[in-house]
């Protein structure tokens, strides 16, 4: 008797099981691509790149503390705009950690923040998708790789 193959979409923004590891890799993730996306963009200003560290330390923490509550309290809204709703604690985040470190961190305009908001949050999308791939991939290879040696 044959066994029906079975098609599961993962739809979680998770890139591992364990939850700790997948936070700890969500900020670094973060951090690093705010930094490497302020450093290049060249429309801040700043004293230091330790200034840019801070801001991004800063971001990520309140972006994380907004996403979380609205995980908690306003899930019905999450599933019924899509995740569009998502954007607004980023947004939020990013202008209270610039009125935070604003003295060190300083833009020139509005829409030179706003600018920067949705170029990071493309391209960190772009990125957790492309390293979720590479982690799915590995997986389905790996679990290949056990089921063709099982056979022989």
């Amino acid at each position: 008797m044959k066994k029906e193959r079975m098609v599961v979409l993962d739809l979680s923004n998770n890139l591992f099981k364990n939850p700790y590891l997948n936070q700890i890799t969500k900020v670094l993730l973060g951090v690093t691509v705010f930094y490497l996306v302020l450093i290049n963009a060249n429309v801040v200003t700043y004293a230091s790149k330790f200034d840019i560290l801070i801001f991004a330390m800063a971001h990520i923490a309140i972006e994380m503390i907004l996403v979380r509550f609205m995980y908690r309290y306003l899930t019905k809204y999450i599933v019924l705009s899509f995740g569009l709703i998502l954007i607004l604690p980023i947004t939020i985040a990013a202008t209270m950690a610039y009125m935070l470190v604003q003295p060190l961190v300083m833009f020139p305009s509005t829409d030179a923040l706003l600018g920067f908001v949705v170029l990071f949050m493309t391209s960190r999308k772009i990125l957790t998708v492309l390293l979720q791939g590479y982690l799915k991939r590995r997986k389905y290879e790996k679990l290949i790789r056990e089921r063709v040696k099982n056979d022989v």
